[in-house]
């Protein structure tokens, strides 16, 4: 979560390019589209992901009231994923093995038999368990091209730049030294020397405790 309560840590991206004209129609429209739908233990995918209201994870309806407010435009990035146990899997594969070269009178699986066993315990699985959910909130200020996304995780980050993308039709690019500069129009010289900036430990030594 994060926008509204919990954790003020986030990832700032900025927006590059102008609103179309038509916005709201098309971007209502369009995070429609890529709404959240739920994993189904009886496919390949282990998750899934999409957005969901800010503040009501469990709902898929998007009405405009409940998606921007004021300057800014709110939602939940919704990702549900299915794990199991390593332990458990190979234990549940094994047991099914030895029944199933039981029952065939085999000392050994074929590969495809194999293949087979493993799809099938691991549906099984999926079938006995729900699958984690994730909300992490987004929001973004229309007027200064601000995102916030509220995990510091490069994988998850990655993941929602694309689904972003991909939605709005809009490019965003993370917050550094150079692109803020650029952002907030900075002297060319100051701009260029921000794009060759590297992060700086301005603590020497080892950190303890002295006793």
């Amino acid at each position: 979560m994060g926008a509204f309560t919990g954790s003020m840590s986030y990832k700032l991206f900025f927006v590059e390019g102008e609103l179309p004209a038509q916005w709201k129609e098309q971007f209502l429209e369009r995070i429609a589209q890529r709404a959240f739908e739920p994993v189904s233990p009886d496919e390949e995918d282990e998750e899934s992901y999409g957005w969901v209201p800010i503040e009501r994870p469990l709902e898929l309806e998007f009405p405009y009231a409940s998606v921007v407010y004021n300057d800014y435009l709110n939602l939940g990035f919704r990702r549900d994923k299915f794990s199991i146990s390593t332990d458990l899997f190979k234990a549940s594969l094994g047991a099914v093995t030895r029944e199933f070269l039981k029952q065939n009178a085999q000392e050994n699986l074929t590969r495809m038999q194999r293949d087979d066993l493993k799809k099938m315990v691991r549906t099984d699985l999926k079938r006995r368990t729900l699958p984690a959910m994730k909300i992490t909130d987004m929001s973004w200020h229309l007027g200064r091209g601000e995102v916030r996304f509220w995990s510091q995780s490069p994988k998850m980050c990655e993941l929602f730049q694309g689904y972003f993308e991909d939605t709005f039709g809009m490019k965003i690019v993370p917050s550094g030294p150079y692109v803020t500069g650029v952002q907030l129009q900075l002297d060319p010289e100051l701009t260029a020397a921000l794009a060759a900036a590297e992060p700086t430990n301005f603590v020497e030594g080892r950190v303890g405790v002295q006793g």
